[in-house]
């Protein structure tokens, strides 16, 4: 299965979508309901997912794939982080130097849903020291396994290392993308395979239910929720898949390519908004029309981002 840059951008809307739907949900709802609950993750592992593939995809397409690459993980992740916390977060909160450097640099991120940009960070960092190695594609896929099994194992273990619960529901969200990169002739775009991938996340949405699991170690919610999130985000994928390919959905794919701008700002507009009808309507219309304005600006930017970061030519 080849996913590609406007079948992403497609997943990234949907993905993007339904992590809004969750956040939205827990403020206007005030915890009436649980059945969106399980949506954020699922957005999440999507993201992770697609994150995995590309960079997989992006670097068995290039004859230098390292040059510039840290560059481009700066540009398109990190100066868009900073700008938002600069102008969302800090003249908001008391400063302080110490505070600063650990928050922009991720060591401790103080955005709201930092942690995903704090993980996304560690993955990037294994990803790009793997694929420098000499190691072949089943040596390369070993290795991110087992990076993805000891993430899980430490995340329980050592619960202050990230965000222990959410990292291990993830720990082969990344992976997965990766593996789906190099295994394209698995045929995994078929409608009734997805259908059983995502029927797997639904039971396991379902066993988490229980009160025997409800009651469990961490280690086994974690587990449980971990076959909740993945399933579903690669079963959507897989049973979508050949009706996004043919396609043409140009509106949805221009919402797919906000999502991570959206991702970013959409926490504080919902901190900001009060919990009326009017409220629920001016977050998505800020959100959303912000998004967008964001995402002109760092398209301006970019030539400027280039040249102060001596970016080198991607062709």
């Amino acid at each position: 299965m080849k996913i590609s840059k406007a079948h992403s951008d497609v997943y990234k809307a949907f993905a993007i979508a339904i992590i809004l739907i969750c956040h939205f949900t827990g403020t206007f709802l005030k915890g009436a309901t649980t059945v969106f609950t399980p949506l954020g993750g699922i957005g999440v592992a999507m993201f992770l997912l697609l994150s995995g593939y590309g960079l997989n995809e992006s670097w068995n397409g290039r004859k230098k794939p390292y040059a510039g690459w840290w560059r481009k993980r700066v540009i398109s992740v990190w100066i868009p982080y900073v700008i938002v916390q600069a102008a969302l977060y800090w003249p908001f909160h008391e400063f302080s130097f110490s505070a600063l450097a650990l928050d922009l640099f991720l060591v401790k991120p103080m955005h709201m849903h930092g942690w995903y940009l704090q993980y996304l960070f560690v993955w990037y960092i294994v990803f790009y020291a793997v694929r420098r190695t000499r190691l072949t594609a089943a040596g390369r896929l070993a290795v991110f396994a087992a990076v993805s099994a000891a993430l899980f194992a430490v995340h329980n273990v050592f619960p202050g290392f990230l965000n222990p619960s959410l990292c291990a529901e993830q720990a082969f969200s990344f992976f997965a993308g990766v593996l789906l990169s190099e295994k394209k002739d698995m045929k995994l775009d078929d409608p009734k395979k997805g259908a059983i991938v995502l029927a797997i996340g639904v039971a396991f949405l379902a066993l988490k239910q229980l009160p025997a699991v409800r009651s469990a170690p961490g280690v086994v919610m974690n587990a449980v929720q971990l076959m909740i999130k993945l399933p579903c985000a690669l079963g959507f994928i897989m049973l979508v898949h050949r009706f996004v390919s043919t396609k043409k959905l140009t509106a949805i794919q221009a919402f797919g390519r906000i999502s991570y701008p959206l991702y970013l700002i959409h926490g504080y507009v919902l901190a900001f908004v009060s919990v009326t009808p009017l409220g629920a309507v001016l977050f998505f219309a800020i959100s959303i029309a912000g998004a967008f304005v964001f995402n002109i600006a760092l398209d301006l930017l970019k030539p400027l981002e280039n040249k102060l970061f001596c970016l080198p030519d991607s062709k």
